[in-house]
């Protein structure tokens, strides 16, 4: 009974440990001095793209989406090719 009490105790207790983080979530008008950002913001739904396996010399191409979020025009002035 003891050894059942004691695994039970230690399984609740590494469950309580893994689990994620709660955080308490109020408004900007809640919090003064933060406020949302200015200027443009870019989103990327799509940070990485996974072409699996590859055969040399051919070329494979992925398009990403860049969603401007910010409260300004947002300027990509420079795409480079890898």
């Amino acid at each position: 009974m003891r050894i059942t009490s004691l695994v039970f105790v230690f399984c609740f207790a590494l469950g309580l440990s893994n689990g994620p983080p709660v955080f308490a979530q109020g408004s900007a008008a809640e919090s003064p001095g933060l406020e949302s950002p200015k200027g443009p913001l870019a989103e990327m739904p799509e940070k990485i793209y996974d072409f699996g396996d590859l055969s040399q010399g051919k070329e494979y191409l992925h398009n990403f989406v860049v969603k401007n979020i910010g409260d300004a025009p947002l300027e990509i002035k420079k795409v480079i090719k890898i």
